[in-house]
């Protein structure tokens, strides 16, 4: 989708619904149900995929957390681009088209205030890729799970 001055506005959805994940207080867990492997988000992390979650763009994501960190625009941009294409490289979010929505910040924070911008990034742990894939859920078919094997 490309807007005013040729820049191009991505947003982006979970890939559902070999994607699931929960929402804790500071972090996220995401799980890859096609793979067995699951993620922890914290920090900025967090904060991105809520922002992604309510329809924000890339640039919305980074003029936000300029807003609310001590980073220049570069560093800023540099960690949000990187993970934003660690979670289209895990297959966790597809890009889509659609309109973005506007963020709303509560005011603007004094530089001194703000705290230093950590760059968003997951940890991905794969010790029970085994289990998730083996899970009967896998094996759905029309007729209910989990399916059995017929000859």
């Amino acid at each position: 989708m490309v807007f005013g001055g040729g820049e191009r506005l991505q947003i982006f959805t979970v890939n559902r619904p070999k994607v699931i994940y929960q929402k804790f207080q500071n972090e996220v867990i995401l799980i890859n149900l096609e793979l067995g492997s699951y993620y922890s988000l914290e920090g900025s992390g967090a904060e991105t995929w809520a922002l992604l979650e309510s329809g924000a763009d890339r640039q919305a994501i980074m003029d936000q957390f300029t807003a609310q960190y001590r980073a220049t625009a570069e560093e800023i941009a540099g960690g949000v681009n990187r993970f934003l294409d660690d979670l289209l490289a895990e297959g966790l979010v597809s890009p889509i088209d659609g309109q973005p929505v506007a963020i709303h910040r509560n005011g603007h924070i004094a530089a001194g205030e703000r705290p230093q911008f950590v760059p968003p990034t997951f940890t991905k742990y794969t010790d029970m890729e085994d289990l998730l894939v083996l899970d009967p859920i896998h094996d759905v078919d029309e007729t209910g799970w989990p399916a059995q094997n017929r000859p």
